[in-house]
């Protein structure tokens, strides 16, 4: 949860344990910016039920959960948050970068990083012809989301 005790406007999800791009990349820019986040991540083997309890209420709560599933995510949890995120309709900042090689493990992981980028195209999509737009005002926006 936020240094405030109280939830944070972007949340921090994504796979945890030895993943470092909260501390490196992330909270020092939203702190440059002003802005409050949720940083849930705790020690390798440190997750807990009461962790992942105010885990789900600070991404209920965020304005914009942001997720970054990279070269350091194996889990498939962060993956299937993406998916029910992107499904609900809600706002997201995505980061998903494909795992390199060929072994069939690594193709496993990357399937599920394709659906989830054909998932967010196609909502965005979606979102474009079902929703009025003030005028000029850009069609479709989308910075840092980076699919390789």
């Amino acid at each position: 949860m936020s240094s405030s005790g109280r939830p944070g406007a972007v949340f921090l999800g994504g796979a945890c344990g030895a993943t470092n791009w909260r501390k490196e990349i992330a909270t020092p820019l939203l702190d440059q910016a002003g802005v409050s986040y949720d940083h849930p991540q705790v020690g390798v083997g440190e997750w807990t039920e009461l962790h992942e309890m105010a885990d789900q209420h600070a991404k209920t709560a965020a304005e914009v959960p942001l997720f970054v599933i990279n070269e350091a995510t194996r889990g498939v949890a962060s993956v299937a948050e993406v998916a029910y995120v992107i499904a609900s309709g809600r706002p997201l900042a995505l980061c998903l970068r494909m795992l390199p090689g060929d072994a069939p493990e690594i193709q496993d992981l990357n399937r599920g990083r394709i659906f989830c980028a054909a998932w967010l195209s196609n909502m965005a999509y979606r979102s474009l012809l079902t929703k009025p737009r003030p005028r000029g005002t850009p069609s479709l926006w989308c910075k840092g989301v980076s699919v390789r």
